[in-house]
């Protein structure tokens, strides 16, 4: 004899005992099977659909003197005329103050044109918070003095943190030079 047959639950659960039917079951996990299979189709070729529209504004990674640089994608045109001018009029002042003679206006002169050349290359889509960073990103055929712009960067390091030192002005000269020389490789005076 059988305490619990499955007609005497159907019974019990009252309206609800249709869902004790496996037929019903089946018929449910094949249909959920097959709707799913079409959705995560759909799903696939969505999400390579979207990939591929975003694939060329993609981050560039670059490895470079052994640390890694993240740089943005690089503008396809240079800097336009009148940011160039302003570029121009910024590096006139620049060189107006070291000919002044006055062995401060060499000091704020080189900090004046590091600022200038950090912000022209955040201009121009180099990645980085910093000049350090942005110059670690600088590849060397988008700027062949690179080497040297860091030595240049040096001297403007050890003019804003060693209070007692003050550049001669062929040193300031020479790495303004090398400055100048930066920007015109990235065409941005």
């Amino acid at each position: 004899m059988e305490i619990f047959s499955v007609e005497a639950i159907q019974n019990a659960l009252g309206p609800f005992g249709f869902l004790l039917n496996l037929d019903l079951w089946r018929v449910f996990y094949v249909n959920l099977r097959s709707i799913l299979i079409v959705l995560s189709v759909i799903f696939l070729v969505l999400s390579l659909w979207i990939f591929i529209k975003i694939w060329p504004t993609r981050v560039r990674l670059y490895v470079f003197e052994g640390s890694r640089a993240y740089r943005a994608p690089k503008q396809t045109s240079t800097l336009v005329e009148e940011q160039k001018s302003a570029t121009r009029k910024k590096w006139t002042e620049i060189i107006q103050r070291v000919e002044t003679g006055d062995e401060k206006a060499y000091s704020f002169a080189m900090i004046e044109a590091d600022s200038l050349f950090e912000d022209i290359l955040g201009r121009m889509g180099f990645w980085g918070k910093n000049i350090a960073e942005r110059l670690r990103s600088v590849m060397p055929s988008d700027l062949p003095s690179v080497n040297e712009v860091w030595e240049a960067h040096k001297l403007r390091n050890r003019i804003a943190h060693e209070t007692d030192f003050t550049p001669a002005k062929e040193e300031t000269m020479r790495a303004l030079a090398v400055y100048k020389k930066a920007l015109e490789e990235l065409k941005a005076i």
